[in-house]
């Protein structure tokens, strides 16, 4: 049985696995197919969590069996856990030798969301997360100006640090 903090340190693994594939595209034109990852990502991230219980419950039933019995954070992290190692794939498929590195540098490992400790950077990175998924959960094309702004959120949530850096990220970007 999954508790409800061990979803959130997935809900939090998902997070860290988008922003190091958009670390992985760093430097590159996102192909569709990333954006199509990184879309999907962000709406399985949006549909997670206490307020979605009941619609992935019911968009999963048939997609991922479960034993039943299972609750629905077993449910949850049966999705998020697949979601997270798609996302690896892709970061892998951008960055190849990454897989494999012997001494890697970090530039596209996975951010590590509990690495903050300032309660407001932690809750500006939480806000920019949740108006990134709600974007990317009301529907957005591989290519848009919008997928632009996504890379940018994300990328964004993985490198300042300070809370007043990612408040005005959070101004400029939404």
């Amino acid at each position: 049985m999954q508790t409800d903090n061990e979803l959130k340190v997935l809900r939090d693994k998902l997070a860290g696995a988008l922003i190091g594939v958009v670390r992985g595209v760093e430097g590159n034109i996102p192909e569709a197919k990333t954006d199509e990852a990184i879309i999907h990502g962000l709406q399985i991230y949006a549909r997670t969590g206490e307020a979605a219980h009941a619609q992935l419950n019911a968009d999963i039933e048939g997609v991922f069996p479960v034993e039943s019995g299972k609750d629905s954070n077993a449910r949850e992290a049966i999705v998020i856990e697949a979601e997270i190692d798609k996302l690896h794939e892709e970061k892998f498929r951008l960055v190849p030798d990454c897989a494999t590195c012997a001494s890697p540098c970090g530039r596209t490992f996975d951010y590590d969301m509990s690495s903050d400790s300032d309660p407001e950077t932690i809750a500006t990175k939480a806000e920019i997360l949740r108006r990134t998924a709600k974007l990317a959960a009301e529907g957005v094309e591989p290519g848009s100006e919008e997928m632009n702004l996504i890379y940018m959120s994300l990328y964004s949530i993985g490198y300042y640090d300070r809370a007043e850096d990612l408040a005005m990220c959070l101004e400029k970007l939404f």
